[in-house]
């Protein structure tokens, strides 16, 4: 409920707090074996995009009675390969450093 003194008294009402996940971290253990189901709901990941990442070797599977199985060790390599490396500066002419993309 608002606080109706500060409307009567023309001060403004504090905003509503911004919204965080509740969802606790993502724990990856090394010998965990989890189904592609699993995997797919606990990355949010579509089952085009785990297609893809098996298909272009980034991501390992195992296969076994006709059901796909990730090793917890295999995900974490496929977590760890995808990590973004910061841009390089380029040094301008006058000797101070520029980024190379456009800003």
């Amino acid at each position: 409920m608002p606080n109706k003194q500060s409307h009567r008294s023309g001060g403004a009402v504090a905003p509503a707090p911004v919204a965080r996940s509740t969802r606790a971290p993502r724990i990856v253990h090394p010998h965990a074996v989890y189904l592609r189901e699993e995997f797919e709901a606990e990355f949010r990941v579509k089952p085009s995009t785990v297609r893809r990442e098996v298909r272009e070797g980034r991501l390992r599977v195992c296969r076994r009675a006709g059901k796909y199985f990730f090793l917890g060790a295999d995900i974490l390599a496929w977590l760890r390969a995808g990590v973004v490396k910061p841009r390089a500066c380029a040094p301008k002419a006058n000797g101070a450093s520029e980024h190379t993309a456009s800003q």
